[in-house]
């Protein structure tokens, strides 16, 4: 009876714990960069991440319509397709252009991170700030056979005060065919010591 008695509050701890474990489960925040695309009427109603994953969303702030935004996005994916959106911050895709003055000297940056991903070349950059506005392009260096950027910053004389974080996506679909021969994308600046920093980051 007693062995009985053990045997069953064993299979109800069991049961209770899965029970538990079931209800309590939160699906992780996920932070990530993502393609956001709006409706007809200027809001987000899907997401698609770097990894080819889509997602159903739904989002109240208008924007312009039919239109694809780079974002980088707090949100919660669940299985049946459909994401919540957290949180999201506005990420700047640039356009690489040739360089067309070669006097102009950049003002310094740090690239915090770089990776490829979904076609995007993508980088958090790391800006000294105070309060004025700043501009930021990306110069194509590229050669026949390299695929080649340098980052170019003008801080409009504004005070090296405070570090802010500037979120950057470059689109890569023009230079497929450069891609396919090499496998590495190189990217220069200028940092805080006034030295040209060069880095490199794999293709897809």
């Amino acid at each position: 009876m007693k062995n009985r008695l053990i045997l069953s509050m064993t299979v109800l701890l069991t049961c209770m714990y899965l029970s538990c474990s079931s209800e309590d489960y939160v699906p992780p925040i996920i932070t990530d960069f993502v393609t956001a695309y709006t409706d007809h009427a200027g809001h987000i109603c899907a997401i698609a991440d770097d990894r080819g994953n889509r997602y159903v969303t739904e989002d109240t702030v208008t924007m312009r319509p039919d239109t694809l935004y780079r974002q980088i996005m707090q949100y919660i994916a669940n299985s049946d397709g459909y994401a919540e959106i957290k949180s999201r911050s506005n990420v700047l895709t640039i356009v690489p252009k040739r360089r067309i003055d070669k006097e102009t000297e950049s003002d310094p940056i740090f690239i915090r991170s770089l990776w490829v991903g979904g076609g995007w070349l993508n980088m958090i950059l790391e800006i000294k700030a105070m309060n004025k506005r700043h501009r930021l392009d990306v110069i194509d260096e590229s050669t026949d056979s390299t695929v080649v950027f340098s980052i170019f910053h003008d801080e409009n004389g504004d005070i090296r005060s405070n570090t802010g974080k500037a979120y950057i996506s470059v689109p890569l679909g023009r230079y497929k065919e450069i891609l396919s021969g090499c496998d590495r994308i190189s990217v220069s600046y200028v940092n805080y010591d006034g030295n040209i920093t060069e880095m490199t980051v794999r293709a897809e």
